[in-house]
């Protein structure tokens, strides 16, 4: 055989095929990299969109809220009102441990297009009862008839309230509103009716939980937290808890339902008069701002306990904190349904845990429990309807 027909010797196939795993290793975490980055980029799209949505939602949402009809506010019935009134979540009263959230109710603008549906719901019964007949073509025009007859204010009654997702640890929240015409009345049972801003306090009755979900619907997902702010003539910046501090509950009829004698800050209306208010508009005050906090998260890949946590420790274990964002400027964490302050991080151990914050309560978590960051979104709204120049 000559020189030039002989093959490849051991080592030199050793060579080459080193080299080539070598090469297909590089690739494959090239590739890897890729989805992995992919992956992050779709995560961060998804969690833009929720916050996205939500702020919309909350934006508009406040933004029709109205104030009275009446340009001169000669004494009377109010004809608007604004109620902002912490509660436990899902209206739990059972539950001490409850989250407590603000629920808002308020007279607001209403669209022509939802007032006629708002309508047509409302009179559908009267319209087959004033027919008396079981022909669809001839309820359906007596309907025509009643909607088309009836008056137009443009304004409802409005209710929009944190509510449980229903996530297995209890973390995640949704906003469910409802609009229903001024003066609606709601069934409670056979011989009662209620009208929604006639309702003192939602979580003592009469309404329930599942009145509330029968009215109601979800119109925003994915929130670990909601709360609101507001801007009393009084305040001097949203940041205060002192003297010009904002307020976290409103009766712009100042009827002595959010004045106890010795409240809790954020649950006293300093504003607040006593029932005899509720019939003198005159003195009825409206918000001019609002500052609204927003925490919004996605499912994946979470933080967790690395060991259970008690409810009174003031430190946890993670079994690692690389899928959290940076902790210096992350303070606030989720577990469950508890909020968590901490005060730095050494390794995969928290330390100086301020447990129950943002209205929730301490609780005992089992190890492997999710551990949520979420994204933080501040909403600053300025109010049209503001009014705080009062009559007394």
């Amino acid at each position: 055989m000559s020189h030039s027909e002989r093959g490849f010797t051991l080592l030199e196939l050793t060579i080459v095929f080193g080299l080539l795993t070598g090469f297909l290793v590089f690739l494959t975490q090239i590739m890897s990299s890729g989805v992995e980055l992919f992956d992050e980029g779709e995560s961060g799209q998804e969690l833009a969109d929720i916050g996205n949505a939500a702020s919309a939602t909350v934006t508009e949402t406040l933004s029709d809220l109205v104030g009275p009809e009446r340009e001169a506010y000669e004494p009377g019935e109010p004809d608007a009102r604004v109620l902002v009134q912490w509660v436990p979540l899902g209206l739990n009263s059972d539950d001490k441990a409850a989250t407590r959230v603000q629920a808002i109710r308020g007279t607001a603008r209403l669209a022509p297009a939802e007032e006629t549906a708002l309508l047509r719901s409302s009179l559908r019964q009267a319209a087959a009862e004033m027919e008396g007949s079981l022909e669809p073509d001839a309820v359906a025009a007596r309907l025509t008839e009643l909607v088309a007859a009836a008056p137009r204010r443009g304004r409802s009654e409005l209710l929009f309230l944190p509510w449980p997702a229903g996530d297995p640890d209890g973390a995640f929240l949704e906003l469910r509103a409802a609009e229903l015409l001024p003066g609606h009345r709601i069934q409670i049972d056979r011989r009662r009716d209620v009208g929604l801003l006639e309702v003192d306090h939602l979580d003592q009755g009469p309404l329930g939980a599942a009145q509330v979900l029968s009215l109601t619907e979800p119109v925003a997902s994915g929130l670990l937290h909601f709360e609101v702010q507001l801007w009393s003539q009084y305040t001097r910046s949203f940041a205060d808890v002192g003297e010009g501090r904002p307020e976290w509950v409103w009766d712009s009829a100042r009827a002595g339902l959010l004045s106890p004698e010795e409240g809790e800050p954020r649950e006293t209306f300093t504003l607040d008069l006593f029932p005899e208010s509720l019939r003198n508009p005159t003195d009825d005050v409206y918000p001019r701002r609002a500052r609204v906090l927003l925490v919004v998260a996605r499912e994946g890949p979470q933080a967790r306990l690395g060991e259970a946590l008690g409810e009174g420790e003031s430190s946890m274990r993670l079994l690692t904190t690389d899928p959290l964002p940076d902790l210096d400027e992350t303070p606030f964490l989720k577990i469950g349904p508890e909020w968590v302050r901490h005060g730095g991080a050494t390794g995969n151990v928290l330390t100086g845990l301020r447990r129950g914050q943002r209205g929730t309560s301490a609780r005992s978590h089992a190890r492997g429990t999710i551990v949520r960051a979420g994204k933080t979104i501040v909403l600053h709204l300025e109010l049209q309807f503001g009014r705080d120049n009062w009559n007394g």
